[in-house]
């Protein structure tokens, strides 16, 4: 798959992500995204991620 690009907004939310889980964080939105058909990654995309982990917990 071509890279995806990450909107500044995006970008700016998963900065405030704390450091040491930033990574996988990222993967998840990225495989997310990919699941989704997305070529581009945005702050719904990042969102979506965090409601699910969230309805995980």
């Amino acid at each position: 798959m071509a890279a995806l690009r990450w909107t500044d907004e995006a970008t700016q939310e998963m900065a405030k992500v704390p450091f040491f889980v930033r990574g996988i964080a990222k993967r998840a939105v990225v495989r997310y995204a990919e699941e989704h058909g997305l070529t581009e990654i945005d702050l719904e995309a990042v969102n979506a991620v965090r409601a699910a982990r969230k309805h995980k917990s």
